[in-house]
């Protein structure tokens, strides 16, 4: 589920930065709100960054925690 939503993210970025959909979007008639920046800090710094950024640190995080598991001793 993180892949895609990782992915999810990265494709509504993209649509925001560019204007071009990878994805088509899913409200018919509607498509202008998929583009629309409702927040837009620094420049760059959106909503689906910010989203990004957790699913990024998500799957950091939990994959520091399988390798944490996997070294520790149980007695």
């Amino acid at each position: 589920m993180n892949q895609r939503g990782s992915a999810l993210a990265a494709d509504h970025y993209y649509l925001q930065l560019t204007g071009n959909a990878i994805i088509p979007c899913a409200a018919p008639g509607l498509s202008g709100l998929c583009a629309s920046r409702f927040v837009w800090e620094f420049g760059y710094v959106s909503i689906p960054l910010m989203s990004f950024t957790v699913f990024a640190l998500l799957f950091l995080l939990a994959l520091a925690g399988k390798r944490y598991n996997s070294n520790s001793i149980i007695s």
